[in-house]
């Protein structure tokens, strides 16, 4: 599978998920966490977060500002800038293709976006976010949706660097393991997401293990050299020692919404008995 289908076959698999009462979803809160745009998003217009979060998902955080050559900490949630990001970049296309980004709107003003995922000589298939008002979503769903090529509405389409996103290796050292970009770079002092799992990478770039607070939550990374060293425990509760311990969706240790110890003790977080 390339990059591009990587990309179409994620957001494929999106399709029917809503944002809460709030207008808040998972993605904006995954580009919260990790601190991608330039100041907190969650519960504005998501159609740009739901993107970003696919490719930060699919292809890590520094490889997906690269291929879209966006600005860490930029304002990118903004469509008319991420599309403006493309055009400098001379990544930009008047005709579709797999994955890519498409824009609707006015050329320099473009108000959404989604995800290119079929298209043939005369319609454009896309999966949008913050997308579905008119047929009872009133925060917006991840949907599907269909146009001729040639609808007005459609501006053009914004094409990552796919070749960026070549696999990379993990390499074992006396001192542990780390991991090298199709690039020769590596993560250091940041999470990536490899082969659909979490890590933390250390200031020297090695991933550990055990218990990680981060930004005022506590993660586990799997402990044991078992083949799944340094993996994020996400949606699942986990005996550690002695105690039960529950992470959500992002790998947050629950603190309250599940009957958990406040105290700290040496048992903040575990299952109270």
């Amino acid at each position: 599978m390339t990059p591009a289908e990587k990309m179409a076959e994620w957001a494929r698999s999106q399709v029917g998920y809503a944002a809460d009462s709030n207008k808040r979803t998972k993605y904006g809160e995954m580009l919260d966490n990790i601190g991608f745009y330039n100041g907190p998003k969650n519960g504005y217009d998501w159609c740009e977060q739901f993107y970003d979060a696919g490719m930060v998902i699919n292809f890590g955080e520094d490889t997906a500002l690269k291929m879209m050559n966006a600005e860490r900490k930029g304002g990118g949630a903004g469509c008319w800038i991420s599309a403006q990001d493309y055009r400098d970049a001379g990544q930009w296309s008047n005709v579709p293709s797999i994955g890519a980004q498409i824009y609707f709107g006015v050329l320099g003003d473009e108000t959404h976006t989604g995800c290119v995922v079929c298209y043939t000589d005369s319609t454009v298939g896309y999966v949008d976010g913050n997308t579905g008002y008119s047929v009872g979503y009133d925060t917006g769903a991840v949907l599907y949706h269909e146009l001729a090529r040639d609808d007005g509405w459609i501006v053009g389409y914004g094409v990552p660097d796919w070749s960026l996103a070549e696999d990379g290796r993990w390499v074992h050292t006396e001192r542990g393991w780390w991991y090298q970009r199709n690039d020769g770079s590596y993560p250091k002092n940041q999470w990536e997401r490899i082969d659909g799992k979490w890590y933390w990478f250390d200031s020297a770039g090695y991933i550990i293990g055990g218990w990680l607070h981060y930004k005022d939550d506590w993660y586990w990374l799997h402990d044991k050299h078992d083949g799944h060293f340094g993996e994020m425990a996400e949606s699942v509760c986990l005996p550690i020692d002695g105690k039960t311990y529950c992470f959500d969706a992002s790998g947050r240790m629950y603190k309250g919404s599940v009957p958990t110890n406040t105290e700290h003790d040496g048992t903040f977080g575990a299952l109270k008995p």
